[in-house]
């Protein structure tokens, strides 16, 4: 899913990742979007948030092709795009910030869900929940499947945390197979 990568600032190797990205000018190009450890990017010659932030607002950097352009990958072949369904951008912008996150050694939006969920598990008040769902939203919505595991709590837990059920057998049912796991 996300790719190693590296650049060298003074000497130094500083690692990073990059995943997939469409860069939108004369046609639609697949590109890469780097993510370093050290809080810097590099995006079609863009290096700084607010740079590549300026990029989605611009509509340089998108996610999806729209039905009939064709999509080119420089060298190896252009493909036309007859649909044309991508991660919506506020949601790719989402996972970015996770990856910088991640590779600066902060919490992520699917962390912070798993220490709110003990939480709110601990103590199901209304309050607990409103941090839990919170947490929920913030990871982006691609990435919300793997939450809940894929065997049978899938539903349970899915029930309370986007329902907000605090069905008491419910709530100990999730607490006992996630402190097993």
């Amino acid at each position: 899913m996300f790719r190693s990568t590296y650049k060298e600032k003074n000497g130094e190797i500083i690692k990073g990742e990059w995943i997939f990205a469409i860069y939108r000018n004369v046609g639609y190009y697949l590109s890469e979007l780097c993510i370093y450890e050290d809080g810097t990017y590099f995006f079609q010659g863009y290096k700084t948030e607010e740079e590549l932030a300026e990029q989605i607002i611009k509509r340089k950097l998108i996610t999806s092709v729209p039905e009939g352009e064709e999509l080119i990958v420089h060298g190896l072949c252009t493909i036309s795009v007859d649909s044309s369904k991508g991660v919506q951008i506020e949601e790719y912008a989402k996972d970015v910030q996770d990856i910088s996150n991640r590779l600066q050694g902060h919490p992520y939006s699917s962390i912070i869900y798993s220490e709110e969920l003990h939480k709110y598990l601990d103590d199901p008040t209304d309050e607990q929940y409103a941090v839990l769902k919170k947490s929920f939203d913030a990871v982006p919505d691609h990435r919300k499947i793997y939450l809940f595991g894929m065997d049978g709590m899938r539903e349970i837990m899915m029930d309370v945390v986007v329902n907000g059920n605090k069905d008491k057998k419910k709530i100990k049912a999730v607490r006992d197979y996630l402190n097993k796991s």
